[in-house]
């Protein structure tokens, strides 16, 4: 069972951005430093969601995208990097997961209710990702083990206990929470108490179409679960991934590192020519007909059939970053 922790924890010092998984994998969906800003570099995308087809967020750097099926347009800013995990239920439900400059020392989560975002909870350490299975049952997770939890009514908050990075969360129902980070483990949450699965891979990003149906991504590697045990997958590839998503049990979308596109059709992996060499670190779609992947400068778009051309997005499209809560912007 998983200590809880009321201290704050100490945080990773920044080399643990680099972290020797399967070879050399570069942990970017974390990676702070306050010698960096992101204003004065290629902008990138780190994570993409939303609640429907019409309501879709991309965000990476220190801006938030959106998307109302027409086309994409900033939609507003938060101060300082970095924003690395988005979740959205609703239009007017969103929560969005941020980490500080200096290290990661500090992690935020911010929620968006129609009109504006605002921070409703915070970390001593950086967050990666939300999930959640209501807006009375959410997740954050992040650095140093920490874990966050809305039950509709105040946060929560606890630790592994471990100095340990968690990146990904996933789950069938409120008895059923995955979480994973760049170890050889995966935390399972029943309901009742945290247990740790051991899987003998890394992994940075979650998803299943049930309790015995799960894929977890990372290095080269994909690891299932059938409600029993994790076993390896056939990759086909040697490149890093950082997201999967999908929209069945024979429609599943995995991205990483040079542009690396993979699809299983219930039988295997195969890659699908994407159309950039950049790095890919989020996917997500409203169904099958309807997935978007995003990156390094670029947002892609799957139909059922093919991706589209990337869209391409370079840093002047970056609003300065401001401190203060973000509004949704009217696009120009």
């Amino acid at each position: 069972m998983l200590m809880v922790v009321r201290a704050a924890a100490r945080s990773f010092a920044c080399w643990i951005c680099l972290a020797t998984v399967a070879g050399s994998l570069m942990l970017l969906a974390g990676c702070s430093d306050s010698s960096f800003d992101p204003r004065h570099s290629n902008p990138w995308f780190q994570a993409v969601g939303g609640s429907s087809a019409n309501d879709v967020y991309a965000l990476g750097s220190s801006t938030i995208w959106h998307y109302d099926g027409r086309r994409w347009a900033p939609e507003g800013n938060i101060s300082d990097p970095f924003l690395n995990g988005v979740w959205a239920p609703a239009s007017n439900d969103a929560y969005i997961v941020w980490s500080s400059p200096d290290g990661g020392l500090t992690g935020k989560v911010y929620h968006f209710d129609g009109r504006a975002w605002s921070v409703v909870a915070s970390a001593p350490a950086a967050l990666q990702s939300a999930w959640g299975t209501s807006g009375r049952d959410v997740y954050a997770v992040g650095r140093e083990g920490w874990i966050l939890h809305y039950d509709g009514s105040a946060w929560s908050a606890f630790t592994t206990g471990r100095h340990e990075w968690l990146q990904g969360i996933w789950g069938s129902s409120p008895q059923d929470v995955f979480v994973a980070g760049p170890q050889d483990s995966i935390l399972h949450y029943d309901g009742a108490r945290w247990t740790r699965q051991y899987t003998g891979a890394p992994s940075l990003a979650l998803w299943g179409s049930s309790s015995h149906d799960v894929f977890a991504v990372g290095g080269p590697s994909i690891t299932h679960y059938d409600g029993v045990s994790w076993s390896p997958q056939a990759s086909g590839t040697t490149n890093n991934l950082f997201g999967i998503w999908g929209s069945a049990p024979n429609d599943v979308f995995a991205v990483g590192a040079s542009g690396t596109i993979l699809h299983y059709d219930g039988t295997g992996w195969s890659a699908q020519a994407s159309g950039t060499t950049g790095h890919l670190y989020g996917v997500w779609g409203s169904s099958k007909y309807d997935v978007f992947a995003v990156g390094q400068e670029v947002i892609l778009r799957y139909d059922g059939t093919r991706w589209s051309p990337p869209i391409t997005v370079h840093p002047t499209a970056l609003a300065p970053s401001r401190t203060g809560s973000a509004r949704r912007l009217t696009a120009p």
